[in-house]
């Protein structure tokens, strides 16, 4: 009886090991077993990794317009900044619509000038004690450096207020302009007026060491057509198209 119970259950050990291929072989078909590579997920939001994020896709800025842009700013509040000792100050960014896109105006600062001589910016500086508030400031601005009467620019919108490295709470606020104005900037302060297409501010930027005032630092600059974008102005840049994109 022991013999024939030995030979009984050598009998059921094939039947066993047939029984685990057959569920491997399924396992392996259906790609769950160990030496399986699972297939990578989909991206969510545009994002297939931590550090390098890919172009969302979006509505093209050709498609945007004044009012566009007046709704989407307002589709969230802002965050203001007061009370805290900084110096405030207002830029205008000025949008338009050419060449069947939108545009963005920034100019470079005149070489000579004792703070960012040679960076590109927006029209702006701090509040004067006449101002009535940020976009009087902004606007007055505009037409001081860029020659701009404020009558021509739409306000749209404000953005959040940044607090620079020098002190400053800056307030920016968006302003749609018509296309073709003759800029007259101011020849102590603006060396060029440039229109440069907004969209070329969506893409993911790459951080970068920069030598500037004799510091090194670390900045997530944008180079647009030969133009190096940077610092305060690059924030704010960042900030629009994400409002613009519908980001929260």
């Amino acid at each position: 009886p022991a013999r024939l119970g030995v030979d009984a259950a050598r009998r059921r050990r094939p039947a066993a090991r047939q029984g685990r291929r057959h569920r491997e072989g399924q396992h392996r078909a259906a790609g769950d077993h160990p030496a399986a590579i699972p297939a990578a997920a989909p991206p969510r939001n545009g994002v297939d990794c931590p550090r390098r994020a890919r172009v969302r896709s979006l509505p093209a800025m050709h498609d945007l317009t004044a009012d566009e842009v007046a709704a989407r700013l307002s589709a969230r509040p802002r965050a203001a900044r007061s009370g805290r000792g900084e110096v405030p100050a207002a830029v205008l960014i000025p949008l338009l619509h050419r060449e069947n896109e939108a545009h963005v105006v920034l100019t470079r600062r005149h070489p000579g000038l004792r703070h960012h001589a040679g960076q590109y910016a927006f029209p702006g500086g701090r509040t004067d004690p006449d101002d009535r508030d940020a976009v009087h400031t902004a606007l007055r601005e505009m037409h001081e450096e860029v020659g701009v009467e404020p009558d021509a620019v739409r306000v749209l919108g404000l953005l959040d207020d940044h607090l620079t490295s020098t002190g400053f709470v800056v307030t920016p606020v968006v302003g749609w302009i018509p296309a073709g104005l003759a800029y007259r900037p101011s020849a102590g302060e603006v060396a060029e007026v440039v229109e440069l297409p907004l969209a070329a501010f969506r893409g993911p930027v790459r951080a970068q060491t920069l030598a500037a005032a004799g510091f090194r630092r670390i900045v997530l600059p944008f180079d647009v057509q030969g133009r190096r974008v940077w610092g305060a102005t690059a924030a704010m840049l960042r900030e629009l198209v994400s409002r613009l994109d519908g980001a929260r």
